[in-house]
């Protein structure tokens, strides 16, 4: 079962339940919770057990009934501050440091002396 497909079975009041039906879609687009070890985070965070097995799919029922019993604010502030979103995109940090690295600067050409 899909995480949207999960909370749409819940009942919860309407409020609360637009804000977990817009996570349980980013779960399922990878954009909350995309890896395991964000799972092991968020439920280390929040003190709840952490699933026996290592599949996304197998949290689903635990993460959303944490999820349903939180304040529809702190809800709010997960999805707007992107948190448990995975890792930053480092790509950009990478390479702004790989073209400013002192070994990627352009440099003098070397002059070939001959020796006598």
């Amino acid at each position: 079962m899909t995480a949207p497909e999960y909370v749409a079975k819940m009942e919860l009041s309407a409020e609360r339940e637009s804000a977990v039906i817009a996570l349980a879609k980013k779960f399922e687009d990878k954009c909350f919770l995309p890896a395991f070890g964000d799972l092991r985070e968020f439920c280390q965070i929040y003190d709840i057990p952490e699933p026996a097995s290592k599949s996304r799919a197998s949290a689903i029922p635990r993460v959303f009934k944490f999820l349903a019993t939180m304040e529809i604010d702190e809800l709010q502030r997960i999805m707007d501050n992107g948190m448990f979103s995975g890792p930053a995109r480092l790509g950009p940090i990478a390479d702004a440091i790989r073209y400013h690295s002192p070994r990627r600067q352009p440099q003098k050409p070397i002059r070939k002396t001959t020796a006598y």
